[in-house]
């Protein structure tokens, strides 16, 4: 058994020192503290990292919890969607009974724009020409 400092290991491997101890931290490469300072475990005869083998059943029950997580998210965005689409009508009631203006969505491309108009007619404005 070989015992590297963090930063060996990291330089060996090829990655960040934070990689390292994110790994340390999930659980995929061992490591042991000595007086306050890490080292990460290299088996002797592979000269690869000891590692805490996750069973497939574990990974498994990961993925289900995970996939049940998504379909909530899932089902909470489309519950927000309904709402907003709710007080987006109901705003441009009150624009329109309020203030006389409506509210025209024109989507472009990716980017919705709101572009308000008025259902009054537009009185013409004549301006005088200043005389010099």
């Amino acid at each position: 058994m070989i015992k590297l400092t963090v930063q060996q290991y990291a330089n060996q491997v090829g990655i960040s020192a934070t990689a390292v101890y994110k790994q340390i931290k999930n659980q995929v490469i061992n490591s042991v503290k000595e007086n306050n300072k890490t080292f990460v475990v290299i088996d002797d005869i592979t000269k690869e990292p000891s590692s805490n083998k996750v069973k497939n059943n574990d990974c498994m029950k990961l993925v289900t919890k995970l996939l049940k997580q998504l379909k909530t998210k899932d089902k909470e965005i489309k519950r927000l969607t309904k709402e907003l689409s709710k007080v987006t009508k109901t705003k441009e009631n009150l624009y329109e009974k309020v203030l006389g203006y409506t509210l025209e969505y024109k989507p472009k491309e990716d980017i919705e724009e709101v572009e308000i108009s008025t259902n009054k007619k537009k009185k013409k404005s004549k301006k005088k020409k200043d005389k010099k």
